[in-house]
């Protein structure tokens, strides 16, 4: 009898010993009580089967900023956000709230800002689902024009002056002059205090703000931005403005209501394509990296009619203008704000100036010696002296593209060549800017 006991005892401890040890799946989906005694809870990983356009779509369906999309897949009851991460690196990424209809479906709205690439679903328990395929997102419609001062839509308290404002562009890009300026005129009861803000409206922060003095009833005054926020460029996408003017009553009039994406507002740019004008990107020969002589073509070359105009796509110092045989007249910009070098070659004429703007005119675009068709040359590099034997990176850095009809190339870019009606043979690279020196003589500028 007590051998008998004694192998219960240690078949019972065996037993508990085994309800202890549960694979780690099945421990995750134990639910416990609470207390000491509590065990883990399953969370369900998400996962995006299929992402459709339902409200505010482009043609064809396609997404753009401000759209709706529909989500699907499983997994998704516990989600929390959507995220957009864009096409380079986290610098783009954004992220939009859900509404969660079910485990299999959810809805959400694309922010404005929000460029072509994968998305991915994040729960409020930290679960992450894997990002899809690049989605292509569009850019959103242009905000409606307003620079003429008109009445404002916002909400007026009683007692409260009267507001009228006007913003002098709808496209913006950044180190442009003239900068985006917001001009208003306050009129009625005296305004005791004026505070016009900056709001950005992918996630409606506040990004800059004034305090003018108040000025006398009837007198038109203005504020500019210059796509910069303490001297960094701020990221691209929809911003608008938005003004607050008080009475000594505390009565108070806002230009616009919360969430009002129109009123006063604009699209940031942080590059426009430099050649004006219709062009086109070659054949595979023109590629970044395409074979040549002893190396490979370090940048793409974009064709255009010769003599058609080149601008800055971006505002900067010039460092150095020269003449190659091999790029003609070229011209190097250190990027203002950035560590990026641009280089422009196989211009017609020197540059004009040595410190220029985004949109500034660069030249014009040349004949090459060794081409029939003219063309036009840009390099980018990191901020020092462009040099020959310097690394460096295709123009998608700065101008993404793809040939034509293929979705690599970014949207917000797209929106930006289109509103530059940009053009010409461009040549676009990017080398590091650590790297100093130069190939042959220049003089610094």
């Amino acid at each position: 009898m007590r051998d008998i006991d004694l192998v219960a005892r240690r078949c019972l401890g065996a037993l508990a010993l085994s309800a202890c040890v549960l694979p780690p799946a099945a421990a995750a989906q134990t639910t416990g009580g609470g207390g000491a005694g509590g065990g883990g809870v399953y969370v369900a990983q998400p996962k995006i089967e299929d992402v459709a356009c339902v409200s505010k779509c482009a043609s064809h369906k396609r997404a753009r900023g401000g759209s709706k999309l529909k989500v699907t897949g499983t997994g998704l009851a516990s989600a929390d956000e959507l995220v957009f991460h864009g096409s380079f690196g986290k610098g783009d990424d954004l992220a939009a709230a859900v509404q969660a209809g079910s485990d299999r479906r959810m809805i959400a709205r694309v922010p404005m800002g929000a460029v072509t690439g994968p998305l991915s679903v994040e729960t409020s328990a930290g679960g992450e689902s894997k990002p899809t395929q690049p989605v292509a997102i569009l850019p959103p419609p242009p905000p409606a024009p307003n620079p003429v001062l008109s009445p404002v839509p916002g909400p007026h308290d009683a007692g409260a002056p009267t507001i009228e404002t006007g913003t002098s562009r709808t496209r913006a890009f950044v180190g442009a002059r003239p900068a985006v300026s917001f001009s208003y005129r306050v009129s009625g009861a005296a305004p005791s205090a004026l505070t016009v803000q900056l709001v950005r409206a992918s996630d409606s922060a506040v990004v800059m703000s004034w305090t003018p003095a108040p000025l006398a009833a009837g007198e038109v005054q203005s504020v500019s931005w210059d796509g910069r926020i303490n001297k960094v460029a701020a990221k691209p996408g929809r911003y608008a403005f938005r003004l607050t003017a008080a009475a000594a009553t505390g009565a108070a009039a806002r230009s616009a209501q919360t969430g009002d994406l129109e009123r006063d507002a604009f699209d940031l740019y942080d590059h426009i394509f430099p050649i004006r004008g219709k062009h086109d990107f070659g054949g595979a020969e023109a590629d970044f990296g395409s074979g040549r002589a002893g190396h490979s073509h370090q940048g793409h070359d974009v064709f255009a009619e010769c003599g058609k105009p080149m601008d800055a796509a971006r505002g900067g110092r010039v460092k150095f203008e020269q003449y190659h045989a091999a790029a003609g007249n070229y011209l190097v910009i250190d990027g203002a704000g950035t560590s990026v070098d641009y280089v422009y070659m196989h211009m017609a004429e020197p540059s004009p100036s040595r410190r220029v703007t985004a949109c500034t005119r660069a030249s014009a675009s040349a004949r090459s010696a060794r081409r029939a068709t003219p063309a036009a040359a840009i390099c980018t590099s990191s901020s020092g002296t462009h040099r020959a034997g310097t690394k460096a990176a295709g123009p998608s850095t700065h101008f993404p593209r793809s040939r034509p009809g293929t979705a690599g190339r970014s949207r917000r870019d797209q929106a930006a060549s289109r509103a530059c009606r940009s053009s010409g043979a461009v040549n676009i690279a990017t080398v590091p800017s650590s790297l100093r020196g130069h190939s042959s003589r220049g003089r610094s500028q």
